[in-house]
């Protein structure tokens, strides 16, 4: 189910219907498993450009970059109800590297880490 819903669906549901009968046609066994489906792709994404000179007092990088990293994390965990494993599986970070982000970007609020799940 997990490698179902992080999958971007460049169709419509056609292409849902498509894959699960695939999966169903060539499964060896009587349950459909991770191997049976399409491999999860990286969605695309505009990377945001800088601009084509700093302004002359310069930038705070570091407050740059951990803005943009809080943005993302933010999208992941609503976009998962607050469940930190699909939110680091969506970021393509393990796990421990998201609690590490979230207690680093005072996200972290002590909550279970799955007690969403």
């Amino acid at each position: 189910m997990r490698r179902l819903e992080a999958y971007e669906f460049p169709g419509n549901v056609l292409e849902l219907e498509n894959i699960i009968e695939r999966a169903v046609a060539l499964s060896s066994s009587a349950l459909i498993g991770a191997s049976d489906l399409p491999e999860v792709k990286a969605p695309r994404i505009a990377t945001p450009q800088p601009p084509s000179a700093l302004p002359a007092e310069g930038v705070d990088l570091d407050r740059l970059v951990s803005d943009y990293e809080r943005t993302w994390v933010l999208r992941a965990l609503e976009q998962t109800g607050g469940v930190r494993k699909r939110a680091a599986v969506l970021l393509g970070i393990s796990f421990r590297s998201l609690r590490y982000r979230l207690e680093k970007l005072g996200i972290d609020k002590g909550a279970d880490d799955d007690a969403a799940e």
